[in-house]
C-alpha cells in the first residue's frame, strides 16, 4: 500500500434480503453494491437463515466470494434480523491491512478491525431488534460498551426514538 487511502462506508437496513418481495435478489443486491463507490456495506436484518448456509440455492457467503468481496453474516434459527458486513476485495487487498471481522453479539453485531495508513479502525454494525424487550437492549448496549474498542466507528439500526417531537 502507498499513499493515503480512504474507506467509504454504507449503512442499511435491508429488511430481509431472504425476500424477493421486490423482484430483485441478493445478487442485484451486491452487483449495485460492486458498482459504486463504497467499499464496504454494513446491512441490518439480511435475516440469514442457519439452515441455509449450507444449501446451494442461499449461500451468502459462496456468493459473496464468487463476486469478489470478503463477508461475514450472522445467523439464527428464525432467520429473523440480524447483521451482515460486506467488504469488496479490491479494498481489503489495496487500501487496508490485516482485516478481522468479529461477531461481537451473537446476531447482533460484528466489529471489523482493520490498519489503513498506519492507523488503528475499529467499526462496528449494529442491530437492536424493536421486538426486543427493553432490558434486552439494554443488556446489548451494555455488551457493546463492554467489549468495543476504545473509539470505534458505530453504526446500524438501533431502534431507538431519541426525540419524540
Amino acid at each position: 500500500m502507498s499513499g493515503q487511502s480512504e474507506v467509504k462506508f454504507i449503512w442499511i437496513n435491508a429488511n430481509g434480503l431472504n425476500s424477493n418481495l421486490r423482484g430483485r435478489s441478493i445478487g442485484d443486491f451486491l452487483d449495485e453494491f460492486m458498482k459504486s463507490d463504497y467499499d464496504c456495506i454494513m446491512v441490518q436484518e439480511p435475516r440469514y437463515k442457519i439452515d441455509k448456509q449450507n444449501s446451494g440455492s442461499c449461500n451468502w457467503e459462496s456468493l459473496c466470494k464468487m463476486k469478489k468481496m470478503t463477508a461475514l453474516f450472522t445467523a439464527n434459527e428464525k432467520g429473523s434480523g440480524g447483521v451482515a458486513t460486506i467488504w469488496k476485495n479490491a479494498t481489503v487487498e489495496t487500501k487496508i491491512e490485516q482485516l478481522q471481522m468479529t461477531e461481537i453479539v451473537a446476531g447482533e453485531a460484528i466489529l471489523s478491525c482493520f490498519i489503513m495508513n498506519g492507523e488503528a479502525f475499529a467499526v462496528c454494525n449494529i442491530y437492536a431488534s424493536s421486538a426486543n424487550k427493553e432490558d434486552e437492549r439494554g443488556k446489548l448496549f451494555r455488551t457493546l460498551g463492554e467489549v468495543l474498542p476504545e473509539a470505534p466507528i458505530i453504526g446500524g439500526d438501533f431502534n431507538i426514538v431519541l426525540d419524540t417531537v
